[in-house]
């Protein structure tokens, strides 16, 4: 499902944001929905949005007319497809877990009627209980004789046990893939419904916002979704200077999107923060104990405080490790506290 990013200001309809671009491509974008009045259209083209009809020359998500593709289901998948943000799907986990229970309780009443059997087998014939050759239990309902051996039982266990092993590494597998954020699931409910792609009965499936998932798990995206979504509800000056920097010319024929984000740039902007983060948090300590001549307790507090902002930065990292985050914080410190020791010895000598 396509992700789109919406600010609603009063009853106006506002544009949403989608991370677009061809899949195994290393261009991708992130894109703006267009406001469907001729009025705001022509407000988003003077802010820097263009409309669908604009040319396309210059698109990076596909060449295909999305026109071909009627509004509906067809136009959904196409635009999910094609956003780098987009393949949100229901994980179904109720149901999922409905189908889980319903298997064990059929294996725990096939596991009694196994044990049954085997009580039986030892009442009439024991020494099949200690033979290779399967045991004939002649069971039946009133009226009707039929056998059943413990190999036919066996079987059905296998049968309904082998699909509950596989469901369960599914359900595994299926919940190590990123849960979608409130802001994604708000701008994919909020872009169906501006543009009118189901009807109220298919749009249902929209509405269990915990129940998304993405298979799209760049975690990059997710660190920078709170610049793109929320960038429209924020100061004047943050739009500005997405708008500048950030700010594509083009988008697809048909697309219901008209202006999109640079996702490459992006994606340097994030990498720069994280050097110069980086360079903050290992020199600026050092720097401040090398140049100046704190005492004893002020040093140490200097210690503690970038310690603190280093193992909060680390810990606030998506899908981190504590094992990760400990290992980290006791490097950081043991550099810090090494550094004030000798420069504590070089201040004696």
């Amino acid at each position: 499902m396509a992700a789109t990013a919406s600010s609603a200001t009063g009853d106006k309809p506002h544009p949403t944001s989608h991370y677009g671009g061809s899949r195994g491509s290393d261009t991708v974008d992130i894109e703006m929905q267009a406001q469907t009045e001729p009025v705001q259209a022509e407000q988003a083209a003077q802010a820097g949005e263009l409309s669908p009809d604009d040319d396309d020359s210059k698109s990076h998500i596909s060449e295909a007319d999305f026109r071909d593709y009627p509004m509906g289901w067809p136009r959904f998948a196409r635009e999910q497809n094609q956003l780098l943000n987009g393949s949100n799907h229901r994980r179904f986990g109720a149901l999922r877990q409905r189908l889980l229970h319903y298997d064990e309780a059929m294996l725990a009443i096939l596991e009694a009627r196994l044990l049954e059997l085997d009580k039986q087998d030892a009442v009439n014939d024991a020494s099949q209980l200690r033979s290779l050759s399967p045991a004939q239990i002649n069971v039946g309902g009133k009226g009707v004789e039929q056998t059943c051996t413990k190999d036919e039982l066996m079987a059905e266990i296998h049968a309904i046990e082998s699909r509950y092993c596989q469901r369960l590494l599914h359900e595994r597998d299926i919940d190590q893939l990123p849960s979608l954020s409130r802001l994604a699931w708000k701008n994919l409910r909020e872009n169906v419904e501006r543009n009118d792609m189901f009807d109220q009965d298919a749009s249902k499936f929209l509405r269990e916002a915990d129940d998304f998932i993405t298979t799209r798990a760049d975690g990059m995206n997710h660190r920078i979704e709170w610049l793109v979504y929320g960038h429209q509800e924020s100061s004047r000056w943050m739009s500005a200077i997405m708008n500048m920097f950030f700010l594509k010319e083009s988008s697809p024929r048909g697309s219901t999107m008209t202006s999109r984000f640079d996702h490459g740039r992006l994606k340097v902007m994030l990498t720069i923060s994280v050097v110069l983060i980086t360079i903050v948090l290992l020199l600026a300590p050092m720097a401040l104990l090398y140049l100046t001549n704190f005492g004893k307790g002020l040093s140490v507090g200097i210690v503690v405080i970038f310690g603190v902002a280093f193992t909060s930065i680390m810990a606030s990292l998506p899908d981190i490790r504590l094992d990760t985050v400990f290992i980290g914080m006791s490097a950081y410190m043991a550099v810090l506290v090494t550094f004030l020791a000798n420069l504590q010895s070089q201040c004696q000598c």
